[in-house]
């Protein structure tokens, strides 16, 4: 063979890798941009689902310390919330009725406890005039039954009334 076709040959297989070589930079490049774009769609949704839930649940943040008045809210808004998810998609945890018992409303026993749900029947467990309740946000996996609250989570479980 002569060295004129050895040299087509060489520069023949040197661009077969070099356009292959071209061909994976811009797959892998392919692969980069998807990673990035699905990554910022996720950081968006994120951005999305926790703006609605401050929305939705920031009349309920009133602040931890559960000794000041001035961050607990009236029965009023105790039945404004238990009237608000009955259904039980949000757990609702009121230490203490006028009776001295609790009520704990989640998805399992949001029909069994219908008949206590009812606007008369919160109004007549709940002390409507001098009452007052720290309301606390429950995030994730947290005790609804407390004792401790923290502020911050990803995603709100509940609300926990407890009567000041």
């Amino acid at each position: 063979m002569p060295l004129a076709d050895n040299t087509i040959e060489l520069i023949k297989i040197a661009l077969e890798y070099i356009t292959l070589a071209i061909l994976l930079f811009f797959v892998v490049r392919f692969l980069e941009l998807r990673s990035d774009y699905a990554e910022s769609l996720n950081r968006q949704y994120d951005l999305q689902v926790r703006t609605q839930q401050r929305l939705e649940f920031e009349k309920y943040n009133t602040g931890v310390d559960q000794g000041d008045r001035s961050q607990g809210l009236t029965a009023d808004m105790v039945v404004e919330a238990v009237r608000r998810y009955r259904d039980g998609k949000v757990c609702i945890y009121v230490d203490r009725m006028k009776d001295g018992s609790e009520l704990y409303l989640d998805g399992q026993n949001a029909e069994a406890l219908s008949d206590r749900l009812t606007v008369e029947a919160l109004m007549q467990n709940l002390d409507m005039a001098s009452a007052r309740y720290h309301p606390y946000l429950v995030y994730d996996n947290q005790s609804m039954r407390g004792p401790h609250y923290t502020n911050r989570g990803m995603e709100v479980k509940g609300i926990a009334f407890i009567k000041m």
